[in-house]
């Protein structure tokens, strides 16, 4: 109940933002900004998704709801917002802010660099390659870190205040000597968290409330 209360102040604050700076809005349809494109001001779709082509400069924050959110590759982003859709990142874009997922996956490819934080509630984190200069957090999903991917902050798993029904752990893989630089938080103590260390991935912080497994 809790999470889905702050889904729906999370859609009031981008439809209240996107109403007040006068950013690119669309209801029911999707938007999409061709290659090479410079938007100085952030889209917003309601019921749609939003495309953002190669090689584009977008000044304003990037907003879906009902939507998923796909970034070409060699693009510059500000911060990306979706509610009930994934983001999807190519190669090389670079976020100036970050990245919020409500119900859907975060999937970044290689040599992308994201400023700021990145979370999801609903949905896994796949990095490729992927530099992150805040924290990663979730509440339910799985985290991957893959070829070299480095979280210069914080790994937080949140804390559920409604009843945990997972049954399985909740993994964090850190492979292919990706390295967290800061903590393993684990604030949520009713799911089992199991952090797996394969081909020289490391936690350079400490790991709280959750097994490592070396493989």
């Amino acid at each position: 109940m809790r999470k889905k209360m702050k889904s729906t102040r999370l859609v009031s604050a981008i439809l209240v933002v996107s109403i007040l700076t006068g950013c690119q809005f669309r209801v029911n349809r999707s938007i999409h900004i061709p290659d090479g494109e410079t938007v100085r001001r952030g889209p917003t779709a309601i019921n749609g998704s939003i495309h953002v082509g190669s090689n584009c400069r977008i000044s304003g924050n990037c907003r879906a709801v009902n939507g998923s959110i796909h970034v070409g590759s060699d693009s510059k982003v500000r911060s990306l917002q979706s509610v009930n859709g994934g983001i999807r990142l190519d190669s090389a874009v670079d976020v100036y802010g970050n990245v919020e997922s409500v119900n859907g996956n975060v999937e970044t490819g290689p040599d992308t660099r994201i400023k700021g934080h990145t979370k999801s509630v609903n949905g896994r984190i796949h990095m490729q390659k992927t530099e992150v200069e805040g924290n990663l957090s979730t509440y339910n999903g799985h985290i991957t870190l893959a070829d070299e991917s480095r979280i210069r902050g914080d790994i937080i798993i949140k804390e559920n205040r409604g009843r945990s029904r997972r049954n399985s752990p909740l993994l964090i893989e850190i492979a292919d000597r990706s390295v967290v630089e800061g903590n393993i938080i684990v604030r949520n103590e009713d799911i089992r968290v199991q952090v797996i260390l394969t081909g020289g991935g490391k936690v350079l912080g400490r790991v709280r409330n959750a097994e490592i497994i070396q493989r």
